[in-house]
């Protein structure tokens, strides 16, 4: 195989992988907010190319958490996850998460924030922040690549009642050494170091809200907290399940004519890179 045929190939198998992870979903300004879980099942299945089973929301991604420390289980009879907080050594080790997409790549671009009811107890807090991953959505970037971690106190103060959270992703701007947090590609939305050990948290109605006007992550967010429990968001425009696969939703997956635009320049300076060899 000559370095054009085999250089062609690593392009195209790039473009493939980009295509087939990267998620954008569809954009309505001002539109129905994604219903991201109702917990009103268990959903569980295998992600594209794996046979693990985990499990699922109602956008297809999964959940997951820290390995020996913290504990969650789905309710459906009560429609939440509650999530018990384990040991909390090292730091940040205590940890949840959500991803939005199967393949963990998600366009916030035009999402504004995301929302949730919570039940947390008197004293308890946990943080939250988002994980990074690479332009051609095949790694997590390593690093201090996360996005500045925002304690929930920002939001509410946990009283045992439950509460409305509303959370503008315009907060997380910045990673952890000052530079901007790249939207276009995030791997998953984390809350981690709950405290203190044995706290329960109840986390309900999880949704995505799409931007209005520019209260994007990109834009100035004028997304704010509401008081009580948020209403269940509207059905037109929302994912539906479809059983154990995690339902789908109205989301795009990246075809290869966005590729250039939406990979940003690191995938684009290997593609030159590569034409270069030519």
């Amino acid at each position: 195989m000559n370095v054009k045929v085999a250089v062609t190939l690593l392009v195209a198998s790039l473009a493939s992988a980009y295509a087939q992870n990267h998620t954008v979903p569809e954009f309505i300004n001002c539109g129905p907010e994604i219903l991201v879980d109702d917990f009103s099942a268990h959903r569980t299945g295998a992600l594209p190319g794996e046979t693990v089973i985990r499990d699922l929301n109602l956008l297809g991604a999964d959940y997951g958490k820290s390995e020996a420390n913290l504990t969650y289980t789905i309710n459906t009879e009560g429609k939440y996850v509650e999530i018990v907080a384990g040991p909390n050594a090292p730091p940040n080790n205590n940890f949840f998460f959500s991803k939005f997409d199967a393949g963990a790549c998600y366009d916030l671009t035009h999402i504004a924030a995301v929302a949730y009811d919570l039940v947390a107890p008197v004293g308890s807090m946990f943080t939250m922040t988002l994980t990074q991953k690479s332009e051609n959505c095949t790694i997590r970037v390593p690093g201090n690549s996360d996005s500045d971690y925002i304690p929930i106190t920002k939001y509410v103060t946990p009283n045992g009642q439950k509460q409305s959270v509303v959370v503008p992703f315009a907060d997380f701007k910045k990673n952890l050494v000052g530079g901007s947090f790249d939207f276009v590609h995030l791997k998953d939305w984390t809350l981690t170091s709950f405290v203190p050990e044995g706290a329960r948290f109840q986390i309900s109605n999880l949704r995505l809200i799409r931007d209005c006007g520019d209260n994007g992550p990109l834009g100035k967010n004028t997304t704010s907290p509401a008081g009580g429990s948020t209403p269940a968001p509207t059905t037109t425009g929302a994912p539906k399940s479809t059983g154990t696969t995690g339902g789908n939703s109205q989301q795009q997956t990246s075809n290869a004519g966005k590729l250039y635009g939406a990979a940003g320049i690191g995938l684009g300076t290997l593609l030159f890179g590569a034409l270069a060899m030519l």
